[in-house]
């Protein structure tokens, strides 16, 4: 972190862990380090509420905390990472110390039914949440779900639902017990204009809670984390005093909004005095005139469309030569391996599989020569398109004398890492 810190000129990271705060040991050894070398980072997180409960406010802002990323499921949601747990006013306290959430709620779970679904979604939208994603109930190949649903033979086929709409944003890609028709599409809609009608535009919430964070903790006794909430609070005072005087004039037909971020302004106001007075109205009237322009081009037609790009990570776009190191072809535990097996002169047959399920191999071919032989012909079959495993098998070698063959097994290996380009 000290180096991409260095290197990249950042002071904030995404954790990329799936719950990173339940290993507590690692954690607060991190908090320890952070403390010691004096390091105001905001981490960005994943965390279940009941791992969340397992901390003090007081350690997770020292931690660093800014962004949690929280699953918020219906009461009626059969999951341990719930139980018991007042989610609401868990998230009121987080907000309350200048943490902002980022509310995930699944749309299409078992129990769910046209006429519940409301209610699902009321229950998600009352957290007021800084974001709210909503998602469909998906299964992902090599997961559980996804076994049951094989077995139950109710998943899609590729001509009922394509590879490319099997994203959880738009349509199942399994037959639901009781959302038939299409009817999820809708309910998707109707989760995220519910939870934009009741709480308003994100950057609003955003502002309310990170200029909590900076009232509470701005002036902290511990220098390390007055940096950390004086940097959150950066823009406070000009950008978002400019965002909060175009956003209530642009819902002056809301009265229910309006008065929501006239009071969010007003505290703004308070707070950083002349300097946000001045600046929301001057910053403001820019930014109601370039909310104007976006809606008269959304109204003509325009939409947003993301550029496509490919990237690889090996340019130089050449198999490899006999003279070549093999290992840096091949990532993973199996490059080592090859290091320990490729001896001079010695026969390196190999034969590699690309695993999608537990139970599905595909065979791709053997391929032998001298030290340096090199892994080709790797079928990345659209099947294996998901999580990828990847089962290496290397051997015999009687100048080694192995009796065996030996196996070197490494998972998820990143697309965009393997093939190398051109093999």
């Amino acid at each position: 972190m000290c180096e991409l810190e260095e290197a990249m000129r950042v002071r904030s990271f995404f954790v990329m862990d799936e719950n990173f705060l339940l290993y507590r040991k690692r954690a607060l050894r991190l908090l320890d380090l952070m403390a010691e070398n004096d390091k105001p980072w905001a981490l960005y997180v994943f965390s279940s509420a009941n791992v969340l409960g397992r901390y003090t406010m007081e350690q997770l802002v020292a931690l660093g905390v800014s962004w949690v990323w929280m699953g918020l499921e219906g009461p009626g949601a059969d999951y341990v990472k719930l139980k018991g747990i007042d989610t609401r006013r868990l998230v009121r306290t987080l907000q309350s110390h200048g943490i902002r959430v980022l509310g995930s709620t699944i749309i299409g779970l078992e129990e769910h039914m046209p006429e519940n679904i409301d209610a699902a979604i009321e229950h998600a939208v009352a957290h007021d949440t800084e974001f709210h994603q909503f998602m469909l109930y998906t299964p992902v190949g090599g997961t559980p779900l996804h076994a049951e649903h094989v077995e139950n033979r109710t998943l899609l086929d590729r001509r009922e639902c394509p590879e490319a709409d099997r994203h959880g944003q738009f349509r199942f890609s399994h037959r639901h017990l009781h959302i038939r028709h299409g009817q999820e599409t809708e309910f998707l809609r109707k989760a995220f204009d519910l939870d934009f009608r009741v709480n308003g535009p994100s950057i609003v919430r955003v502002v309310r809670t990170t200029l909590q964070g900076w009232r509470r903790y701005g002036n902290h006794p511990e220098a390390r984390i007055r940096k950390r909430f004086a940097w959150e609070a950066r823009h406070l005072a000009v950008g978002y005093a400019g965002a909060l005087w175009a956003a209530r004039r642009w819902f002056r037909s809301d009265p229910v909004l309006e008065s929501k971020i006239a009071r969010t302004l007003g505290e703004l106001y308070r707070e950083f005095g002349l300097k946000a007075r001045a600046a929301g109205p001057l910053v403001g009237r820019y930014l109601r005139f370039t909310l104007r322009r976006e809606d008269r081009r959304l109204r003509r037609g325009w939409t947003y469309e993301p550029p496509t790009f490919r990237e690889t990570t090996n340019q130089q776009r050449r198999l490899p030569e006999a003279t070549d190191d093999l290992t840096q072809w091949v990532p993973g535990p199996a490059s080592h391996r090859l290091q320990q097996w490729g001896g001079p002169g010695g026969a390196v047959p190999a034969r590699i599989w690309l695993l999608h399920d537990p139970d599905l191999v595909l065979p791709t071919g053997c391929v032998g020569g001298g030290a340096n032989t090199y892994l080709k012909d790797i079928l990345l079959s659209p099947y294996a398109a998901g999580r990828l495993c990847m089962s290496a098998e290397f051997g015999p070698f009687p100048e080694f004398s192995w009796s065996q063959s030996r196996r070197s097994t490494f998972r998820e290996c990143p697309r965009r890492q393997w093939p190398p380009a051109g093999i």
